[in-house]
């Protein structure tokens, strides 16, 4: 049985493409009264399940499917709180998961979370996210197609020259976001007894 003073060991999760991400989850938690959490690959994490499982560590994977195979595993049992304009996250028990996939898809409301969840700075131009804005070098402005030109071209066009692979990784960062804002974090690290 988890008690409620003992230090929650949380194990992030995540493929070398979301390392970044998964570091500055591991700060943001470890913030978190009472959490200690650490960034793994998934290569270290695999190697060290048996072990892990068995001490009552938190777990954190960072990835869609085609990205971290624990990510596969983990959908199968676990509910998605958030589940919107590409932006995933969830958590049941011990276990969690953020990702993003088919952004591409979904941009309008992808772009509308954004706005909405004020994840943006006057100029919509950086992201001020407790994750993405830790990153001052991650521009916003091609994402907002009424407020910008993009030269000649409106800034959708600039959508569709951004790489899905960096577009992948800013809205991967933005599910973390939402993790903290909207007090799934907190919610999720105060499951005691289950799992």
């Amino acid at each position: 049985m988890f008690e409620a003073t003992e230090e929650k060991k949380i194990i992030v999760v995540a493929p070398n493409k979301h390392r970044g991400i998964a570091r500055k989850l591991v700060h943001q938690l470890s913030k978190l009264d009472k959490c200690n959490a650490v960034y793994w690959s998934i290569k270290q994490y695999t190697q060290n399940e048996v072990n892990i499982n068995s001490k009552g560590n938190w777990v954190l994977t960072i990835g869609n499917k085609s990205e971290n195979n624990l990510t596969k595993d983990y959908l199968s049992f676990i509910d998605l709180q958030h589940k919107d304009g590409g932006l995933f996250y969830g958590y049941d028990g011990k276990k969690a998961l953020i990702f993003a996939q088919d952004i591409g898809r979904n941009k309008e409301r992808f772009v509308s979370i954004v706005e909405e969840n004020k994840l943006l700075n006057n100029n919509k131009e950086l992201f001020t996210g407790p994750i993405t804005g830790a990153n001052p070098n991650l521009l916003a402005l091609f994402l907002f197609v009424p407020f910008v030109k993009f030269g000649a071209l409106p800034v959708f066009v600039a959508w569709e020259l951004i790489s899905k692979n960096n577009l992948n990784k800013i809205a991967t960062a933005i599910s973390a976001d939402l993790f903290f804002i909207n007090g799934d974090a907190k919610r999720w690290l105060e499951i005691h007894n289950k799992g």
